[in-house]
């Protein structure tokens, strides 16, 4: 009796990647910045800061999106990379970060730490192309930059690595 050992794995591309110069036009042309409900992104990328998937890992209501850290966390391990950023969107236009937006990236943040995973940025985007990043706001600061701060004495950010 023969047995065959191999398989045929199909791959289907869901949605190609565009090229964007900047990320913000990726999530504005992948339709982030228009949605009419709060929606989460992870967008994994290797060391060169190639980016390798864009995954929605949560849907909410108008106002809020209720993130589970493991489907969040899959989505960067499934990549098979180990650095990555969250986007989401604030459909009411304001930008700016409410004390749930804080949280989420105090509890993505520790997540990531303990999973060996470098979390990047937060990202904030509303109708249009404006966005709110945590790192540009020094709210998030990366593990270099966290290094060079130690070795020079300044002050910790309130998210580190």
């Amino acid at each position: 009796m023969h047995v065959d050992r191999f398989a045929t794995v199909e791959i289907r591309v869901h949605k190609e990647q565009p090229f964007a110069a900047e990320l913000s036009t990726l999530l504005a042309d992948w339709g982030l910045t228009n949605s009419s409900q709060e929606r989460l992104w992870v967008i994994s990328y290797d060391a060169i800061e190639q980016v390798r998937t864009v995954i929605e890992v949560a849907v909410g209501g108008y106002h809020e999106v209720l993130v589970p850290l493991p489907p969040l966390l899959t989505a960067v391990l499934m990549a098979g990379t180990d650095r990555f950023q969250i986007a989401h969107n604030h459909p009411s236009g304001d930008n700016s970060p409410t004390m749930f937006d804080i949280e989420l990236v105090s509890a993505v943040m520790a997540a990531a730490n303990t999973a060996g995973l470098y979390f990047e940025d937060s990202l904030i985007v509303g109708p249009g192309h404006e966005t709110f990043s945590f790192l540009e706001n020094g709210l998030i600061v990366p593990a270099a930059d966290l290094a060079a701060r130690a070795e020079g004495g300044h002050a910790r950010a309130p998210f580190t690595r």
